[in-house]
């Protein structure tokens, strides 16, 4: 097995997030990162400020607690986690249900810190397909979704 990594800062680069920022967006460009089944958004923090080219490549370490771009490195910050089969257009997760927040002091994250993450509905109808014919598949049916205007994603975090 493996995983798709998709780093958000490559499409519409990194903001860094200061105490003073009561809400942060990003919005994923179309067609997004297309996931089913378990899914596991992770956030990371630097100690220095980050200044990557589009095309940088991260690696994530064993366990998805850290990730380097080269010789810097950052560790997971907080994380979340969901099935697709579970939900619809909107996730919300309260402090308590984010791991890495739920046992932090308020002076780390605030009582009413939470994460919604907002998704366009599952465009892929033949999910039970064998694998390959699968892949092939993807990139048409996205093609669609752009086509059909919806959005690909948004990430807000208060």
């Amino acid at each position: 097995g493996g995983g798709l990594v998709y780093d958000h800062g490559k499409a519409a680069g990194l903001t860094r997030i200061t105490q003073s920022l009561d809400c942060l967006e990003f919005d994923l460009p179309a067609p997004g990162v297309v996931v089913h089944g378990d899914v596991c958004v992770r956030f990371f923090w630097f100690e220095e400020h980050l200044d990557l080219p589009p095309q940088a490549v991260a690696e994530v370490g064993l366990g998805g607690r850290s990730i380097r771009y080269g010789r810097i490195v950052g560790s997971v910050l907080f994380f979340v986690t969901f099935n697709t089969a579970f939900h619809s257009r909107r996730i919300s997760f309260t402090r308590e249900e984010i791991d890495g927040v739920h046992n932090r002091p308020a002076n780390h994250f605030s009582l009413n810190f939470e994460i919604d993450i907002c998704v366009c509905r599952d465009p892929l109808d033949r999910l039970d397909e064998d694998a390959e014919a699968y892949e092939h598949d993807v990139i048409d049916r996205i093609n669609k979704i752009v086509d059909q205007d919806l959005v690909a994603g948004t990430r807000t975090y208060y």
